[in-house]
């Protein structure tokens, strides 16, 4: 999918489930921020995806830094929340001097392990939005792979997606590498970007969602985490999965 003037930009639509269902078609997008979003990407996301709310995901500070596109609000209801910084936010990170490529990459997993119940609130709203039939929806963060990825994964779970497709619509997003890279440099990290060390807060990696799931289960299954720290009790998972999933 292109939307000009953002990246990382799909339709969850078509992701199988374990019970022989997909995810319907042209429900959810995932995508980059939307701030340099074109004219032409503002007609696509109106008239060819027809969305009707977008939800950023993004700190109160990097929605100030780099709000959307003009023209968003006229034909999509905007959602955010408010929040002062993240461990996904990556610029928070830039401070950081002297470490290695393995401390950044661990770094990477310990925010993966943190996400599900640190940005609970945000997920949370992404449910909801769901299940009052806010669709389309596009969610989105600073590069779509991070806190969208998290979210994306999260709820893909709930609405019954088989693991392997979760992970293979996650891995997705390395394939915007230089992509993200060229982004952050445009937004002031050019001498960070060009060190190799820090190249894992850019990468897609299967051991991050490894992390994020596997912290997950150390504390209880999924519907725990859905119940606990979203409010999605097993009726409301079910509400989900009637609106958003139909027949192979």
């Amino acid at each position: 999918m292109t939307i000009e003037g953002t990246i990382n930009a799909r339709d969850l639509g078509g992701l199988p489930t374990g019970d022989g269902r997909r995810v319907g078609l042209g429900k959810l997008i995932r995508s980059a921020e939307l701030d340099k979003l074109t004219g032409r990407g503002v007609a696509a996301l109106r008239d060819q995806h027809r969305v009707a709310t977008i939800l950023d995901l993004r700190s109160t500070r990097e929605r100030t830094k780099r709000p959307p596109a003009i023209g968003l609000h006229r034909d999509a209801t905007l959602v955010h929340y408010d929040y002062a910084t993240s461990s996904a936010d990556m610029e928070r990170l830039w401070a950081k001097d002297d470490v290695t490529h393995a401390e950044v990459h661990a770094m990477m997993l310990d925010i993966y392990r943190r996400l599900p119940w640190e940005q609970a609130e945000g997920f949370r709203l992404l449910f909801e939005l769901v299940e009052t039939g806010r669709t389309p929806i596009l969610f989105h963060c600073a590069a779509g792979k991070d806190r969208t990825g998290a979210a994306a994964a999260l709820l893909l779970s709930a609405l019954g997606v088989t693991r392997e497709a979760i992970y293979d619509d996650f891995l997705m997003s390395e394939l915007c590498f230089e992509a993200n890279r060229t982004r952050f440099a445009g937004n002031g990290a050019d001498a960070l970007l060009l060190r190799a060390e820090w190249e894992p807060i850019l990468r897609t990696d299967r051991a991050y969602l490894d992390a994020m799931f596997t912290a997950l289960e150390a504390r209880g299954d999924m519907a725990f985490y859905f119940a606990e720290a979203l409010g999605f009790d097993a009726p409301r998972i079910e509400r989900l999965r009637a609106s958003m999933l139909e027949a192979a």
